[in-house]
């Protein structure tokens, strides 16, 4: 899908109505999209809903265009509660429900959301998460042309996830942790370290959140010493990349979710 939706058209226009016509033209013309010349004869909100729509009749890729259109909004800080924050919220919301994405530096991407990041795109938005959220935008972002960087982000995520929670709990960490060793704490305190499971059946889940972290997290890299050896490691293809990145995303939702508990 190339067009823009008009569900979008129309919530994009509720964040800019207030907007003077002049913000509103200096807008356009730094997306290159050309606005409806105003005549005096209509109001500006009708003029700023036609060039809008004019988006998909006079652009090759409409989708570009509204993510150029969306940068400055999107990407300028917010305060919580407030009314840009919250129209930032709902048009994240209502991208993805058309399957898309708006990504950091005015890109909309199409397909690679899954409802794993969603779900922690929705609670970073909520709680203002923006290091997190930087994060998961560049993990989605790269995972078709740089599946490695995607997942250096995906660890970056989780880091900043793990942190966030041990904060929350005063719970000491050196600030050079890993990732692993960060979830090492975390698991404890929220009580799914494998050590302290009795269920052979639930020590194996907490083994395998193990693995995931570690796993992502070694993947970072195109090489890494185990046993003391450097290997290189085979390259990863865009939806193992994915795959991880979902994971490592649904691990960060339930230790945000654990920090409230």
């Amino acid at each position: 899908m190339n067009r823009i939706p008009h569900s979008i058209i129309e919530l994009v226009y509720s964040a800019f109505r207030n907007f003077s016509w002049e913000r509103v033209e200096a807008l356009f013309n730094a997306t290159e999209v050309p606005p409806f010349k105003w005549s005096g004869s209509i109001s500006h909100n009708s003029l700023l809903l036609n060039t809008l729509h004019g988006i998909n009749k006079k652009c090759d890729d409409p989708l570009e265009m509204l993510g150029r259109l969306l940068e400055g909004y999107m990407d300028s800080s917010s305060e919580d509660g407030s009314v840009h924050q919250k129209n930032q919220v709902r048009i994240r919301q209502a991208l993805a429900n058309h399957g898309l994405q708006y990504i950091s530096g005015g890109y909309i991407s199409a397909g690679l959301v899954a409802p794993a990041s969603l779900s922690l795109q929705e609670r970073v938005e909520k709680e203002g998460l923006l290091t997190i959220r930087r994060e998961i935008d560049r993990a989605i972002e790269n995972v078709e042309k740089d599946p490695q960087t995607a997942l250096i982000s995906a660890n970056s995520a989780m880091e900043a996830t793990f942190k966030i929670y041990l904060q929350c709990r005063n719970i000491r960490y050196e600030e050079k942790e890993n990732a692993v060793s960060l979830w090492n704490k975390v698991a404890a305190d929220i009580g799914i370290h494998p050590k302290n499971m009795e269920s052979k059946e639930m020590k194996k889940v907490g083994s395998g959140l193990f693995q995931i972290v570690e796993g992502v997290m070694l993947s970072r890299s195109k090489e890494f010493p185990p046993h003391g050896k450097t290997e290189e490691l085979p390259a990863i293809t865009p939806p193992l990349a994915r795959l991880a990145i979902h994971a490592a995303h649904t691990l960060c939702v339930y230790v945000l979710e654990a920090k409230e508990r």
